[in-house]
């Protein structure tokens, strides 16, 4: 549906058109209305990102996106289509807020560990150096 005004008159007359042609002319308390859902679905639309979207703002791939989505880690939607998926942009920025403190976490453990073990720095290096 297309919310179009047509200048039939000085004021015009509003109109929705289903784009084949048929034509319904609206009031102007009508096209009020009208014009508040067009901009409340689009205003929903523009919080919504696509998985490519997501994976800029992750860092990864759009695969590995789809691998986070079909763990539930991040809620998604379909909107319209079965096949594309469509993410809230604030549970995106939440859930890399969340992995890299879990990141953080994990590396800090990891390091109470080697230092809890009595691991020199350089017998780390020399470990680490063999999987260069």
């Amino acid at each position: 549906m297309n919310i179009a005004t047509t200048a039939t008159t000085t004021k015009g007359v509003a109109q929705l058109s289903d784009g084949k042609g048929n034509v319904l002319e609206l009031t102007p308390e009508e096209y009020e209305r009208a014009r508040e859902a067009v901009l409340n679905v689009a205003g929903q639309a523009a919080e919504h990102i696509t998985t490519g979207d997501a994976a800029k703002i992750l860092g990864v791939s759009r695969r590995t996106v789809m691998r986070i989505l079909d763990g539930g880690l991040i809620p998604y939607t379909r909107l319209g289509s079965k096949t594309y998926r469509y993410m809230k942009l604030d549970d995106v920025l939440e859930y890399k807020k969340r992995s890299e403190h879990e990141r953080k976490a994990a590396m800090d453990e990891i390091h109470e560990i080697m230092d809890s073990a009595d691991v020199s720095d350089k017998a780390i290096a020399e470990y680490l150096a063999r999987f260069k």
